[in-house]
C-alpha cells in the first residue's frame, strides 16, 4: 500500500535485483503508474492492481554482493508468496467473465466415490465453451465470505493471499460444439484446505441428515460464481474418421487425482463414436492409484454404457491394492506397486516415443519421477504436456 501511494504521488521507480549464486546485482529505474479494476485485469487476469515501470536507466554490477547460496541448497519459497499469475498474453487458453458477467454455478448432485473423494455436479446459469480436459475456474467467497486483513498468519500463512478462487478440472465432457450448462468436478478432500474442506463437510453433514439431497442438491441454492474457463491441457484435433494404422498414438500418464482431466477426454471420445472404431487415437493409458475401486469405477463411467473395452484403449494400472472389492468388467492390466523407473524403457520397442502426444497429470513429485524415466527414453520435457492452474 506504501508503494502505491508513493507511485500516485510521485510516479518514479527503482528496483533491485541480486542474484545470489553469482553476487550480481541489477538496479532499474524508471516511469511508473498505478492501474486498477478493468485495465490491470486487462493486462493480467484476476489482478484488480499492478503497477507498470516504463525502464528509463539501469545499472549491472558483477561481483557486488559479498553473500552467496551454498550450492547444496535448494531455495524454498515463502507460505507467504502469492500464487503466480499469468499476462493475458501468456494464456491464449484463458477465458475470463467481467465481475458483472459472471455466470453463477448451482450445486445440483453430489455422488460420493470414498470419504475424500466425490464428484460434484453443477449447473450454469449462462452457457459455458469448455474443451474436453480444460478446467473451471469458481469464486467461492459467496460460501466463505469476504477476506479479512491478515499481515501474518503462522498457523496458515496462505490466508493472507487466499482470495477464495479455485480452479478444477471438469471431469466430464461437453457435447457437439462444446456449449454446456452443466459441468462435474471430480475432486480430492484436501487436508487442511479451506474450499474442499467446505465442500466436503457439506457432503457429511447432508449424509447425516438429508442424504437424498445428494442426488438433488437443487433445494439448498448454494451457488458459486464461474470466474472463467482454463487451459491448454485438452485433446489435439484431429480429422477423423482415420484408418487405424493412421491414428495418432497418445500416452495418457495419471497420478491419483490426476486422472480427471483423462476422463473428461475419454467422454468426449466416447460420445464421438460409441463404437470406437473410427477414433482417430490409439491410447496408452498409465495410472498410479491408491484407490483402484474408485479409478476403475471412473473410468467405466467416462466410457459410457458399461462397456468393458475400448478398441482404441489400453491401459496399466499401477496400485498397491492387489485387488477390486467389487469386481470390475473393466479390460487393464494391473501391476503391484509404483511405476518403475523402467517401464518406459521395457516399452521402448513397442511405442512410438517420437511420434506420440504425451500427457501427464499428476502431483508435483510423481511428475517428478515420471520425467526422469521418459528422460531415458529420450523424451524431453518440452514434448510432454503437462497441466498447469494459474489460479
Amino acid at each position: 500500500m506504501t508503494s502505491l501511494g508513493n507511485v500516485e504521488a510521485t510516479p518514479l521507480a527503482s528496483l533491485t535485483f541480486i542474484s545470489f549464486k553469482t553476487g550480481d546485482i541489477l538496479y532499474l529505474t524508471g516511469n511508473a503508474r498505478n492501474l486498477y479494476g478493468p485495465e490491470a485485469q486487462a493486462i493480467m487476469p484476476m489482478q484488480d492492481r499492478l503497477t507498470e515501470i516504463f525502464v528509463t536507466g539501469y545499472t549491472f554490477v558483477t561481483n557486488a554482493f559479498p553473500a552467496r547460496q551454498d550450492s547444496t541448497f535448494e531455495i524454498q519459497p515463502s507460505p507467504y508468496t502469492p500464487p503466480i499469475k499469468l499476462l493475458a498474453e501468456e494464456d491464449t487458453q484463458l477465458t475470463m467473465f467481467s465481475l458483472e458477467q459472471q455466470p453463477k454455478a448451482l450445486l445440483t448432485r453430489i455422488t460420493v466415490h470414498n470419504p475424500t473423494i466425490a464428484t460434484f455436479e453443477w449447473e450454469s446459469s449462462a452457457s459455458i465453451h469448455a474443451e474436453p480436459g480444460q478446467a473451471v475456474i469458481l469464486d467461492f467467497s459467496a460460501l466463505l465470505g469476504s477476506r479479512e486483513y491478515r499481515h501474518m498468519s503462522a498457523a496458515r500463512p496462505s490466508l493472507v493471499n487466499d482470495d477464495f478462487i479455485r480452479t478444477w478440472t471438469i471431469s466430464s465432457a461437453a457435447t457437439g460444439n462444446l456449449d454446456t450448462n452443466s459441468f462435474a468436478l471430480t475432486m480430492r478432500e484436501k487436508p487442511g484446505g479451506v474450499v474442499t474442506g467446505a465442500l466436503f463437510s457439506i457432503l457429511r453433514k447432508l449424509s447425516e441428515v438429508k442424504p437424498e439431497a445428494l442426488d438433488d442438491a437443487r433445494d439448498l441454492s448454494f451457488s458459486v460464481n464461474i470466474v472463467g474457463i482454463s487451459g491448454e491441457f485438452v485433446l489435439p484435433i484431429l480429422p477423423k474418421p482415420l484408418d487405424a494404422p493412421n491414428r495418432r498414438q497418445l500416452l495418457w500418464i495419471a497420478g491419483g487425482i490426476g486422472i480427471t482431466p483423462f476422463l473428461s477426454m475419454l467422454s468426449a471420445i466416447s460420445q464421438s463414436d460409441s463404437s470406437g472404431t473410427s477414433i482417430p487415437f490409439e491410447i496408452h493409458f498409465i495410472i498410479s492409484t491408491r484407490e483402484l475401486d474408485v479409478t476403475l469405477s471412473l473410468i467405466s463411467n467416462a466410457l459410457g454404457d458399461g462397456k468393458t473395452v475400448a478398441p482404441y484403449l489400453k491401459i496399466d494400472i499401477f496400485s498397491n491394492v492387489a485387488e477390486v472389492s467389487t469386481p470390475s468388467v473393466m479390460k487393464y492390466t494391473l501391476h503391484r506397486g509404483r511405476i518403475p523407473a523402467t517401464f518406459f524403457e521395457e516399452q521402448k520397442e513397442t511405442f512410438p516415443w517420437k511420434d506420440a502426444g504425451i500427457y501427464l497429470c499428476g502431483s508435483g513429485p510423481f511428475e517428478s519421477a515420471v520425467m526422469d524415466a521418459l528422460r531415458k527414453v529420450d523424451v524431453q520435457a518440452k514434448d510432454v504436456h503437462r497441466e498447469g492452474f494459474v489460479y
